[in-house]
């Protein structure tokens, strides 16, 4: 299933879960190709530092469609960074949080945004902004 009308996640929902759950970046399609290519990206740290950085600042204009695959549906946003294009693709998940004493006897959880992909565009795609972006 893809769509071209709005994110499945919302901006709104993808800042909270920044903030409360973090940030995981999956190792081939997000941490790798950052490592690769991006100025200063040199390791894990790195890498998801840099794509907190970057997920925070998404705006809806950079939004291009949302995909499903089996139980997962994630949102695709391009950007451009340092005049590169960059395909983003997101989802959010449930993380367990460490109990405290408020919480005892329950498993509280926050939702973690999972970068399942950052890295140079495979083929061409267009944002709701307009932006045309393209292999490198």
């Amino acid at each position: 299933m893809t769509s071209k009308r709005a994110p499945h996640w919302s901006l709104r929902q993808v800042s909270t879960a920044l903030r409360k759950g973090g940030i995981e970046l999956t190792q081939t399609r997000a941490i790798d190709p950052l490592v690769r290519h991006e100025l200063g990206v040199t390791d894990r740290t790195s890498a998801i530092a840099h794509a907190k950085q970057i997920v925070a600042s998404l705006k809806g204009t950079d939004f291009s469609h949302t995909v499903q695959a089996m139980q997962s549906i994630s949102d695709v946003y391009g950007v451009q960074i340092s005049g590169r294009d960059w395909w983003i693709k997101l989802t959010l998940q449930e993380v367990e949080v460490k109990a405290t004493d408020k919480t005892k006897g329950k498993r509280p959880t926050h939702k973690q945004v999972l970068v399942v992909s950052f890295h140079p565009p495979e083929r061409e795609f267009k944002t709701v902004g307009g932006l045309e972006l393209k292999p490198w």
